[in-house]
């Protein structure tokens, strides 16, 4: 797809990306590949030892005090060692064997008598922490692990599974922001199916409305097409079309500087929607102008009568008005009232703002779009809203 970018911004947005990742604690490892491992952490809430293990008859059996919380996927830097021994030897490791680990800092703090294995090896190898220590040379810095190879045996590693109070999915692209990197195993499967709903919307939504022409989103009503420079803002700065570990990211263009655009964004719909303040909600009443007579615009380059660019005037003409919240949706809105369909309702309650949790997102609103008219511009103001609603309901679920 076509790009054009604003430079100062694009300038703006990766100095501020790239002192970012020198602050990550990811950039030092930027080189090196983590082994992915199943870590088996010291659950003290569950543990029924007080100090130390030294009167623990076995750390691993069903008469054993201790109780571990499982995390999946969880990254170790410094494997490569046993990974070759491994891959070199056909009867793999049948002796004793020591290494260290570098975990990483913000995740968790190692304990002695943690456990490790790797679940892509044939065998049940079960690996033991035996020490910790702390690089404090910079500050967020990383813990060290020294291991030793414990047991050769699948019903160690059973017995490990039975000893394990809670299971955990490690999300490794959240190391180093602000999201959670621990969500239980019974939300995983819901955030999946979340994700790849939003993934089909964002491509459903591009492919009826994006324009490679001009790098933005056009509406189509009868003969005409609709520009709203305002949504290309809003899509913007909430990053809508980007999606993790996805480097075909799209900046939408504004096609043309506007003295009052800030000014007319803290008035508009989608203002109102990051806000969900009930006393801004109205029926945001807009009204529309030839592209082509726009001379900054490249539908003006393009000599192309066929676009009319949305806008809020400080004085609006009632002939040539329109809204984007029907009367009859904002007072269901504003009274908490029934919708007609799924989305809608997902929506009421959203700007209502209402406590909600990923269980509250349907699973099936992708297929809700596909059945409507796309002709109507209610898909077209209100699909970035359902993008913007369910990133923010799933960014505040895994900050929790």
């Amino acid at each position: 797809m076509a790009t054009i970018i604003n430079e100062k911004r694009m300038l703006e947005d990766n100095v501020f990306k790239f002192e970012q990742r020198i602050k990550s604690p990811l950039n030092r490892f930027s080189d090196k590949k983590p082994t992915f491992v199943n870590y088996f952490h010291i659950d003290n809430e569950n543990t029924t030892v007080n100090e130390g293990f030294e009167d623990v008859e076995n750390v691993l059996g069903d008469n054993s005090p201790i109780k571990y919380k499982k995390i999946s996927d969880f990254p170790l830097y410094g494997l490569e060692n046993i990974l070759i021994q491994l891959q070199d030897s056909d009867q793999g490791l049948d002796g004793s064997y020591d290494g260290d680990a570098i975990i990483l800092p913000s995740s968790l703090k190692p304990l002695q008598n943690d456990y490790f294995t790797i679940p892509y090896l044939k065998d049940s190898y079960i690996f033991k922490v035996t020490n910790v220590s702390y690089d404090n040379i910079m500050p967020d810095n990383y813990y060290k692990i020294e291991f030793m190879l414990e047991y050769i045996d699948k019903d160690k590693e059973d017995q490990l599974e039975k000893q394990t109070t809670s299971k955990f999915n490690c999300i490794f692209e959240n190391m180093g922001t602000e999201e959670k990197i621990f969500i239980e195993d019974e939300y995983i499967e819901d955030l999946k199916q979340i994700d790849d709903m939003y993934s089909d919307i964002v491509e459903l939504y591009l492919n009826i409305y994006y324009s490679d022409r001009y790098n933005c989103l056009l509406a189509t009503d009868g003969s005409y097409k609709y520009y709203d420079p305002l949504m290309s803002v809003f899509i913007n700065k909430n990053g809508l079309f980007n999606r993790k570990n996805n480097f075909d990211t799209i900046i939408l263009s504004e096609e043309f500087t506007d003295p009052r655009r800030k000014y007319k964004y803290e008035k508009s719909f989608y203002r109102y929607v990051e806000r969900r303040d009930k006393t801004l909600l109205s029926n945001f009443k807009y009204t529309v102008f030839p592209g082509i007579n726009n001379i900054q615009t490249s539908f003006n380059r393009w000599d192309d009568k066929s676009i009319k660019i949305i806008d809020l005037p400080a004085v609006m003409d009632p002939k040539t008005e329109y809204e984007i919240i029907p009367e009859i949706f904002r007072l269901a809105i504003r009274d908490n009232g029934y919708a007609d369909n799924d989305y809608k309702q997902f929506l009421i309650k959203f700007l209502r703002k209402e406590k909600m949790t990923i269980a509250d997102i349907p699973k099936n609103l992708n297929d809700e779009l596909l059945i409507l008219n796309t002709a109507n511009m209610e898909v077209f103001f209100y699909t970035p809203v359902i993008l913007y609603a369910i990133k923010t309901i799933v960014s505040e679920f895994m900050k929790k």
